[in-house]
């Protein structure tokens, strides 16, 4: 599979397609193993979901993890991004955390950091971002540093998606550590996996990416990696069963 030709795709060939952050698209050779994987669930579900499901993710986390630079214990799968990046959030906020958010993170996050902050009565920041025009690599850690306070958790993008401008996700991880040593960094890096080698940031607690994007997955899957120990200790499951 090269996916370099238009008859890998099912997409409709009079749309010159390139949307793909958005929702992705999948390869027709994914899409039937999809077929089949679901053929054989409803053959006998009660059979697929007891016996065969529980090896087929533990395969799938562990070809995750080595593609993504971790091991299978520090990788569990999330049905998108955002829901990754707020449930990484809420292993370590507590009444009085203080949040900070950048006015150039997705929307969607920021809203679920408001909810988050409601509930445990924590104090969420969101704090002004320059537009991509003007950033430059320095001027992104510093906008980050200046306005970082007494930051408990940080919740920065890998990528923006409104302007696809990379973050040096890495280089704002090492002045936070300095800064503010037991922060906790969160990437919502949605658009990363696919697309940034090596994806994994160092100096950072929790990632979260999107697969149904730039890695072609079928919708929606995504992952959150504990990258830290603290983050592998902070994470449990939403449902113990």
């Amino acid at each position: 599979m090269t996916l370099a030709s238009r008859t890998e795709w099912s997409l409709d060939s009079s749309v010159r397609y390139l949307n793909h952050g958005s929702f992705g698209a999948v390869p027709n050779e994914v899409l039937a193993r999809q077929r089949q994987i679901r053929e054989q669930m409803d053959r006998n579900p009660n059979l697929f979901f007891r016996s065969h499901l529980p090896a087929m993710l533990r395969e799938a986390r562990a070809r995750c993890a080595a593609e993504l630079g971790t091991v299978e214990d520090r990788l569990a799968f999330v049905p998108n991004a955002s829901q990754g990046v707020i449930a990484a959030a809420a292993a370590v906020v507590r009444r009085g955390t203080s949040i900070v958010t950048m006015t150039s993170n997705y929307g969607g996050v920021v809203l679920g950091l408001r909810a988050l902050a409601s509930r445990a009565e924590a104090r969420l920041r969101e704090v002004a971002a320059l537009p991509p025009v003007s950033a430059t690599p320095q001027s992104c850690v510093s906008e980050v540093i200046d306005q970082l306070g007494d930051a408990d958790v940080l919740v920065i993008d890998h990528i923006v998606a409104t302007s696809a401008q990379l973050n040096p996700v890495a280089d704002i991880a090492r002045a936070v550590r300095v800064a503010r040593p037991e922060c906790f960094i969160v990437v919502d890096a949605a658009h990363a996996a696919g697309q940034v080698h090596p994806p994994l940031p160092s100096g950072i607690d929790a990632w979260v990416s999107n697969f149904h994007k730039w890695v072609a997955a079928p919708r929606p899957s995504a992952a959150l990696v504990a990258v830290s120990d603290r983050a592998a200790r902070a994470l449990e499951p939403l449902a113990g069963s």
